[in-house]
């Protein structure tokens, strides 16, 4: 789900159904924490190579950080944005079209810190 991945994950037991409607609203902020520390730990990766003095050579065009690989500079993770039952015991995720563009990083410490967050279209 985080991932933005198609899935299909059958849940024979109807009884989970109840329990993963009420998970709803925390499976999508956690799913967006998630998203959010992935990015973080990418941004303390890129540091620590750089730092190394082993900078990296690519640069994702949705973020603007750096990243180890081409096929890297096209990564978009978009953000859980609802997750909804469709029928009796299948759910739907949506997600959202904008993304969190990170403008400025500042490292403190052993802190990654990202500031000046805007959304794009």
């Amino acid at each position: 789900m985080s991932g933005g991945r198609n899935s299909l994950g059958p849940e024979i037991n109807p009884s989970f159904e109840k329990i993963i409607k009420n998970r709803f609203e925390r499976i999508v902020n956690e799913s967006n924490e998630c998203i959010d520390a992935r990015i973080r730990k990418h941004l303390e990766f890129v540091k620590n190579r750089e730092t190394a003095k082993k900078p990296l050579k690519y640069k994702n065009k949705n973020y603007g950080f750096k990243v180890m690989t081409g096929q890297e500079t096209g990564v978009l993770i978009n953000r859980l944005k609802s997750i909804n039952s469709v029928s009796e015991n299948e759910f739907e995720v949506g997600y959202s079209e904008r993304m969190k563009k990170i403008r400025q990083v500042a490292f403190v410490g052993n802190s990654v810190v990202t500031t000046g967050r805007r959304n794009r279209m």
